[in-house]
């Protein structure tokens, strides 16, 4: 953490928090987390666990601190409507990306329904009005760590009730600890964790942690969980995401112990997601589109993660031994990126030992043939291995000996064969002689 990160630390404590305590709204509770169940149709078809999990703009309401874990730049904007009550939302948000500095992070919530029939006690229609809820959101944040982010930001809130006007501001903080890629493309387990917790009342804090499996290249499945903790109550939040496809997404969680349903399609500029969820106040259909600005960008990045897991996972395979599958995986990396002088030479690395490791077992089963060329090969790629050598040499020598045995065993055979012939004909004194 640098001097510029600790000033933006001290300015976001004087400007957000001080201000947060003179805002205050009999509504406070219902401003500040009603939000979760109509913004981020991925986010909510994950039943709202998103503290612990990052990607895209759904996780800015969730964990401050999780924008700078986010590669691209894009803006999405989505629609919601709850179908019982006749209400509309309308979100947008942006993520902008000031490497090496941090990201910014921004959102507009506006819900609303119009002609709302207010009446008495006894059922008698007594007037009309307007309701509109609106929620702003900022955030900045930034590695504190080479997989630890740090974030800050604030909510500002305000309600309208006919003429009626209710507002909040609430900082919140968040930390993100999120994983380093596998050095294994097939079978990996990443586990990510989060918390947030807003510093002005209502006092909230959300514990969240996440799990990736990767069963292979394009599938995969994360399983999510949140912990709402006020000093009223404790929620648990639910969420599991399958992928059959990288470009698909199925989403399913409970959020207010509410079954919720989801979808998504992914490719290069644009990410689709729906979500459903039949509440006991009702039907509500999420949807959002998000746009990737930076899709170059992207691709580049994209390009070079494939290129840096394949050569990882070369890397691992040469620690274990598996010289073969090695090869297999700087070959991959070298499609990428042909002119990789990093992935030219972990290649050649790999042929080398894996010549080396078939000549000795051609050694081992006295094979010395295959074994020279094995060794000679090594040496094409690495003129000075000493131990390419070192094993010629021992070949040769073995090679010399084995003929020195075979020529002393050839004259012995002969010299028995003709002591046989002369006792074959009565010859013993003869026979003897050999």
């Amino acid at each position: 953490m640098n001097k510029y990160h600790l000033t933006l630390i001290i300015s976001y404590l004087l400007f957000s928090i001080i201000p947060s305590h003179i805002l205050s709204s009999e509504y406070s509770y219902y401003l500040s987390e009603s939000i979760y169940n109509l913004y981020g149709a991925r986010a909510v078809g994950l039943g709202g666990a998103y503290t612990g999990y990052y990607g895209g703009t759904d996780s800015l309401i969730y964990n401050p601190a999780s924008s700078s874990v986010i590669t691209r730049t894009g803006a999405t904007i989505g629609y919601c409507r709850l179908v019982d009550f006749d209400m509309q939302v309308f979100n947008g948000a942006s993520i902008l990306t000031f490497y090496p500095y941090g990201s910014l992070g921004a959102l507009f919530h506006r819900s609303w329904v119009d002609d709302i029939e207010l009446r008495d006690n006894n059922g008698n229609l007594i007037d009309t009005t307007d309701i509109s809820y609106n929620f702003i959101h900022l955030e900045y944040s930034f590695l504190i760590a080479e997989k630890v982010s740090l974030g800050g930001g604030f909510n500002y809130i305000f309600r309208y009730f006919g003429d009626e006007k209710d507002e909040e501001m609430i900082p919140n903080i968040g930390l993100l600890t999120f994983p380093a890629s596998s050095p294994l493309e097939r079978g990996c387990f990443l586990p990510s964790f989060g918390f947030s917790m807003c510093i002005s009342k209502p006092y909230k804090l959300r514990l969240g942690m996440a799990f990736d499996f990767q069963f292979s290249k394009f599938r995969k499945m994360a399983i999510l969980s949140d912990i709402l903790i006020t000093k009223d109550f404790l929620k648990p939040y639910i969420g599991l995401e399958v992928k059959p496809h990288s470009a698909v997404s199925i989403r399913g969680g409970l959020m207010d112990k509410q079954p919720i349903i989801g979808f998504g399609y992914s490719l290069m500029q644009y990410d689709i997601s729906y979500a459903f969820a039949m509440r006991e106040s009702g039907q509500t259909h999420l949807f959002d589109v998000t746009f990737y600005i930076s899709a170059d960008r992207y691709k580049k990045e994209k390009m070079q993660e494939r290129y840096e897991r394949w050569t990882r996972e070369g890397r691992y395979h040469m620690s274990i031994g598996r010289f073969d599958l090695a090869i297999e995986c700087f070959l991959n990396a070298l499609d990428i990126k042909p002119e990789s002088k990093e992935a030219i030479a972990l290649l050649n690395t790999a042929k080398v030992e894996e010549y080396i490791k078939n000549g000795r077992d051609y050694y081992s089963n006295g094979d010395y043939e295959k074994a020279l060329k094995s060794f000679n090969d090594a040496l094409s790629i690495d003129p000075d291995n000493g131990r390419a050598k070192g094993y010629i040499t021992t070949i040769e020598e073995a090679i010399k000996k084995r003929a020195e045995e075979e020529r002393k065993r050839k004259e012995i055979q002969e010299l028995v064969d003709k002591g046989r012939k002369h006792l074959e004909i009565g010859n013993y004194h003869q026979a003897l002689r050999y």
